[in-house]
């Protein structure tokens, strides 16, 4: 009768167990795990060690579609992606944590023309088409790999290295044709140490290369004239015929390419086990071109960055809270500069270019403000029952485009505030997540203001411009729209195994209320579904 008893409330204990354990597997957040510290998202990996987390890894496979007019110029009205991420934290021991992550991304984009560039917002110019009856299919193939490491030598002094690695291949498929080829590397090296009992500090050197080379074609023989514009800022710039010449000669791969070095600073003070104030400082300095760096080949541009960022978290928590105010403050300038220069022959035969003093033909200028709270409430193991976030963002963006005797300037401003709110309900055998956000922006400022240095001579003709994509983008930024979205998440763990498995799905949806004559609609939608895994 005793061994019946014993028997039984083994049973009755294991069972227990097992149910806590399942539990335990879905009572955990990896966004929430990775916000638990500043140190484990800053540019300095050696702050990986403050990683106080269980192991943690997640995957996830998706599937989106977007629909509507209120775009960018240079993306697509209609737009398919399929996305692949997996990501993770790892303590491989005491003193060593690991971080890594990579993504697989497929895009495909219908009635695109506009920019040649993958993404053209802080390119030093701009290569636009002339048309709008070009527009054609475009597609994207994106991988992106992450791996860092963070090494704690000795009583909270610690090193680290962490190296982000993105390339890409964009193409459109109808003339005139581009290929393009990108690549974006970063590279991070730091040290940080506990100084005191509540102060750490840090720093990390940080080297960035990117580039992007264009290759531009057509399809067969065809007697139609292609023209592009060299948008030095502001839509103004040269006008250029496709041919076997210039920034868009026909079959050559022209890189544009960019060096940037610089340095982060970190300050965590923590004068109680609740409260911790972490501050990150950058800057930046990058050099670049677009061309080929060889005698007999031709280096168009030249170009000087410079960049200045900030990131201020105060942070409260308990057991069952966390609360979080988030300030970011950051400060781009860009000077463009086209290369002056004249062909030669040497004694072989063989054409050479000789280069003289470069022009100034833009300055570039975007200052960018935000502030996010966030509040998670009722928290349960990793699991908080409550999010909330709210955040205003400030930008301010000045372009200045020179042809002398004429420059073109524009002066934006945009605000935008949102707003999200998340409930996790847990249930018997898994848990719901349920999300709500809206937002709201408006912008302000004129398209454009030209003017000249000089009163130009009679036989001085206007510069070029490309008017449709201007007000298009200038519609985009400044015009008021709102937007608001739901998500609806199932989490369970996957029978016979230890895996939290989720499906996920969201519905986006934005208007403006102004329209635009050249895009489909003053409206956009965006449907996502997804599933994956927390391990």
């Amino acid at each position: 009768m005793l061994i019946k008893k014993l028997t039984y409330a083994l049973l009755l204990l294991c069972v227990m167990q097992n149910a806590h354990a399942q539990d335990s597997l879905l009572l955990r957040d990896y966004q929430f795990v990775k916000q638990q510290s500043l140190w484990l998202t800053s540019n300095n990996a050696a702050g990986l060690t403050n990683y106080q987390a269980k192991n943690i890894a997640a995957a996830e496979v998706g599937l989106s579609y977007a629909k509507g007019g209120l775009i960018d110029y240079w993306q697509a009205p209609t737009a398919l992606q399929a996305d692949v991420r997996a990501e993770a934290f790892q303590r491989l021991s005491d003193r060593t944590v690991v971080y890594g992550s990579m993504s697989y991304n497929n895009f495909s984009g219908r009635d695109m023309a506009g920019s040649a560039f993958i993404d053209p917002t802080y390119k030093p110019f701009d290569i636009v088409e002339d048309s709008l009856t070009n527009k054609g299919r475009k597609h994207r193939d994106t991988y992106q790999l992450t791996g860092a490491i963070g090494v704690e030598l000795w009583k909270g002094y610690s090193i680290g290295a962490r190296l982000d690695y993105t390339s890409a291949n964009y193409a459109k498929y109808k003339d005139l044709r581009h290929s393009n080829k990108f690549m974006d590397l970063k590279l991070s090296i730091g040290a940080t140490g506990r100084v005191l009992d509540q102060l750490t500090i840090g720093a990390n050197y940080l080297y960035h290369r990117n580039t992007e080379s264009l290759t531009f074609n057509t399809y067969g023989k065809i007697d139609k004239v292609y023209k592009s514009l060299i948008s030095y800022a502001a839509f103004m710039g040269r006008l250029e015929q496709f041919g076997t010449s210039g920034y868009t000669e026909k079959g050559r791969e022209m890189p544009l390419v960019e060096d940037q070095h610089g340095g982060s600073l970190q300050i965590e003070w923590c004068p109680t086990e609740q409260w911790s104030f972490f501050n990150e400082l950058t800057l930046a300095h990058g050099k670049g071109y677009y061309g080929r760096k060889s005698p007999y080949t031709i280096t168009f541009t030249n170009h000087d960055r410079d960049q200045v960022s900030y990131h201020g978290s105060l942070r409260y928590h308990t057991a069952s809270t966390a609360l979080r105010l988030d300030a970011s403050l950051s400060s781009e300038m860009l000077t463009n500069y086209a290369e002056t220069y004249r062909e030669l022959t040497n004694d072989n035969g063989a054409h050479y270019y000789e280069y003289y003093t470069a022009v100034k033909t833009g300055n570039k200028l975007w200052n960018n403000g935000q502030i996010t709270l966030t509040a998670d409430l009722g928290v349960k193991h990793e699991l908080p029952t409550w999010t909330l976030v709210a955040s205003m963002n400030r930008m301010h963006r000045q372009q200045t485009a020179y042809l002398y005797p004429y420059y073109r300037r524009q002066d934006l401003h945009q605000t935008k505030g949102t707003i999200n709110v998340t409930r996790n309900l847990m249930e018997t055998k898994g848990v719901w997540t349920l999300s709500l956000s809206a937002s709201y922006q408006k912008g302000s400022g004129e398209p454009n203001e030209d003017l000249t240095f000089a009163t130009p001579s009679e036989k001085q003709a206007l510069p070029p411009t490309m008017p449709a994509w201007l007000y298009q983008e200038y519609r985009y930024l400044t015009a008021g729209q709102y937007a608001v979205g739901a998500n609806v998440k199932y989490s369970f763990v996957f029978p016979k195994t230890s895996i939290n498995t989720f499906i996920k799905g969201a519905f986006d949806y934005g208007n403006s209320n102004t329209s635009n004559e050249d895009t489909d609609g003053d409206n956009r939608m965006n449907l996502a579904l997804s599933v994956g895994c927390l391990f």
